[in-house]
């Protein structure tokens, strides 16, 4: 955990492997995750998964996925991290027109979810998506991108939140 002021702290950054480990993130439908030591330049030596209908690949600020249309891009990975006082997971990244964003956590009080649907008028470059969630311990993260046309985005990273305390 990287700790952001004594409100926030990030728990998983996508821009740096030495923090962010592919390999505790299951990935729905995988076709391919190509082994890349003789590939010609330094951005096809990163990190790429490629699916059915969806890649991604890590590069100096991110986690860049491209989703084809009417298909998605699922995440998971579990965890057992004390939340304590914090109340929000939030989610920051690049959402492109046309992407349905879903949201779910599993905590020790229960599941919770969020929907963003980025239309035309709502897509930015960068946005910060909240889950508000209740608990002690964190057991489960989800995140889906679902494409109503072909996209190409980005995820930063997860941080856990306190509004309370920000509010005060």
């Amino acid at each position: 955990m990287i700790p952001v002021n004594e409100a926030e702290v990030i728990i998983e950054q996508f821009w740096d492997s030495c923090f962010m480990d592919l390999e505790s993130w299951e990935i729905e439908n995988v076709v391919d995750f190509p082994v890349s030591a003789n590939l010609s330049s330094h951005y096809d030596k990163l990190p790429k998964i490629i699916g059915e209908g969806y890649q991604i690949r890590r590069l100096w600020d991110g986690f860049h996925f491209t989703v084809l249309l009417e298909k998605k891009l699922c995440m998971q990975r579990q965890y057992q991290l004390a939340i304590n006082h914090y109340n929000c997971l939030v989610v920051e990244g690049s959402f492109p027109e046309g992407t349905l964003v879903k949201l779910t956590a599993l905590t020790d009080e229960g599941r919770y979810e969020q929907r963003y649907n980025f239309e035309k008028e709502e897509a930015s470059s960068k946005k910060e998506l909240i889950l508000q969630i209740q608990g002690q311990l964190l057991l489960d993260f989800n995140i889906e991108l679902h494409a109503n046309k072909d996209i190409e985005g980005r995820l930063d990273w997860i941080m856990l939140r306190d509004e309370a305390f920000l509010q005060s």
